[in-house]
């Protein structure tokens, strides 16, 4: 029987010398060791933040998805005339917290454009959270090899996802977390108390994370001083946080309760379509574990190497195999913790549903950053381990065989190092929008500031940040959170898709009238049955079979009638109709 030839190595001191070097670069935690791969996680970090702002600025209508809500009316700062009265602009104003509002308002007043300062800041981010991810994780195993896999795993999964890239509030969630939990491990009640501050003014519901671990680090450690210091101080500061983050959002309430939000359409689904905030799908099995809002699994995109922490337990199960394992500190058992206070905070904020917000939200950052600190110890012992079985090969002799099964191993690994990095890996789950309507926007924005569009195309999602203009309703700004908000909004959606394709011009004179509407922008489909079946604001409201059954019988709308009369501007696929217009054809209608 044929039998692959071994094929030794030429030098068999030279596979030994080389574990030797690697044991030393890799496993060694020396100043300069620490200095050399603390610079390369930086270096990560700054590629992933180029390669953001570049993407963000090819295109000058391109923009984050959540940013359209939460950084369209930071503008006000640069121009208080704009948005003047805008339920919209008002919402999110008042829901964004203190913190978030003083940096944006600090960029304004320095003539940053709040759109452009959306674009670089996660950059800033990027790098802080690199910082602190690379001290926090040699906190659990001191190695700065391990510094470098955490920080390298972490960045694929924060530029992998919407979060970080956002510049929203939650966008700060991640390097004030790592953060408290690497001043945590460091003893430094101030440093401590002072994250709690700041995460409580950018992300106030991920206090209660902070207050729920340093609760349950107090029960591990009753007898602990700084532990009680912390407990106690913390306590008084987030509690005060969350009394007057409660105390001044309320100006759009109440908070929309269960029975309510269950005959919403929007939170169910509407014609076999999910509802633009669908959280009551008719599968339990979604509900519980798969939906972005209300399951426990669902943990947005992770790149491969990042589930490996899962694998942790069993690892440490074996020191004789994983040696390295006896360098773990005590430390790994925050990870324990911070799984614990997740789940408790998940299944509290289902049973205060709404009140607590989104119970996914409780689950989703900490658990990314849990796995990411697991899988980091993880791949450090594995890589230790297959550095010390491959370099005994090496020096015995392998076969042809086992030399494929080498390289197969080697690339595969590499592969999922660097496949995260390729630009159409790592933007295709940031969710960037497109503004499609240039001409509509530079239009608009000769237009007075107090202008209001109504219209039921997708642009209405991009108008008030590219035209800097009012839209009536929208579906990106339908937040039915707080029904202060929502029931105004929804009446006026309404209103707007019955004035739309209205048989009558009375109707469309006392919708214009009662709204101060402007202008009115039509898609050129607009009162075709298809695009009503594809229109995803009508079908929110739950309208869709409504306006089909009208057109289907043959009534046409008026508004259908008065494109060549009325047309401020007409594109490739948009008309955008004068308001005092369509007014006088009204008057002069019977």
């Amino acid at each position: 029987m044929f039998k692959p030839k071994s094929i030794r190595s030429s030098n068999p001191q030279f596979a030994s010398d080389l574990y030797s070097w690697m044991r030393l670069k890799c496993f060694k935690n020396s100043h300069v060791e620490h200095q050399f791969w603390f610079s390369l996680s930086v270096l990560v970090a700054i590629l992933y933040g180029i390669q953001s702002i570049h993407f963000a600025l090819t295109h000058p209508e391109i923009i984050q998805d959540d940013a359209r809500q939460h950084i369209f009316w930071i503008r006000r700062f640069i121009d208080p005339e704009l948005f003047p009265q805008d339920l919209i602009a008002d919402y999110f104003q008042s829901v964004a917290p203190w913190g978030y509002q003083t940096l944006y308002w600090l960029l304004a007043k320095m003539g940053i454009d709040p759109i452009f300062a959306g674009k670089i800041i996660p950059a800033f981010l990027g790098v802080l959270t690199t910082i602190y991810g690379f001290k926090l994780s040699l906190k659990i195993l001191p190695l700065p090899i391990n510094g470098l896999i955490t920080t390298l795993l972490l960045n694929q999964v924060l530029w992998m996802e919407d979060d970080l890239i956002s510049a929203t509030p939650r966008a700060f969630i991640y390097p004030f977390f790592i953060a408290f939990l690497y001043y945590l491990f460091e003893r430094r009640l101030f440093a401590v108390l002072l994250i709690i501050i700041l995460q409580g003014l950018f992300y106030p519901q991920f206090v209660l994370i902070y207050l729920c671990l340093l609760t349950i680090r107090w029960v591990d450690k009753a007898s602990d001083k700084f532990c009680r210091k912390t407990l106690l101080l913390g306590t008084l500061v987030a509690g005060l946080i969350l009394i007057h983050y409660r105390l001044t959002s309320n100006e759009f309430g109440p908070i929309i309760t269960v029975a309510e939000a269950k005959l919403l359409p929007t939170f169910n689904l509407i014609e076999r379509e999910w509802g633009r905030n669908l959280f009551f799908p008719d599968n339990p099995f979604i509900y519980w574990l798969l939906s972005p809002r209300s399951g426990i699994l669902f943990l947005g995109v992770l790149p491969p190497l990042a589930l490996t922490g899962v694998a942790l337990p069993f690892l440490l199960r074996r020191k004789q195999q994983f040696p390295l394992s006896y360098q773990v500190s005590e430390h790994l058992i925050i990870l324990r913790q911070i799984l614990l206070v997740s789940v408790g905070l998940f299944y509290l904020s289902h049973l205060f549903l709404f009140q607590l917000h989104l119970p996914n939200r409780y689950i989703y950052h900490s658990v990314r950053v849990t796995l990411v600190l697991a899988s980091g110890v993880t791949l450090t012992l594995l890589l230790d381990q297959q550095y010390r079985i491959w370099t005994q090969k090496i020096q015995s002799g392998m076969s042809r065989r086992q030399w494929i099964k080498f390289a197969l191993i080697f690339s595969l690994g590499l592969i999922l190092i660097i496949l995260p990095f390729f630009p159409p890996m790592a933007t295709s789950q940031r969710l960037y929008r497109i503004g499609k309507a240039p001409e509509v926007y530079q239009f608009l924005l000769t237009q007075p500031k107090d202008t209001l569009v109504a219209t039921l195309s997708e642009e209405a999602d991009y108008l008030p940040t590219f035209a800097q203009r009012s839209t009536l309703a929208s579906l990106e700004y339908s937040q039915p959170y707080h029904q202060g908000y929502y029931n105004p909004l929804y009446q006026k959606t309404i209103d707007l898709i019955q004035a739309q394709y209205s048989t009558n011009w009375q109707t469309i004179q006392q919708f214009i009238q009662n709204y101060g509407v402007d202008f009115w922008l039509l898609d050129r489909p607009a009162f075709e049955l298809d695009y009503i079946q594809d229109q995803k604001l009508i079908r929110d409201v739950d309208q869709e079979s409504t306006v089909q059954t009208q057109l289907q019988q043959g009534q046409i709308p008026v508004l259908s009638q008065a494109i060549e009369a009325c047309s401020a501007l007409q594109t490739e696929q948009h008309i955008l109709l004068s308001a005092s217009c369509l007014e006088k054809i009204a008057e002069n209608s019977p």
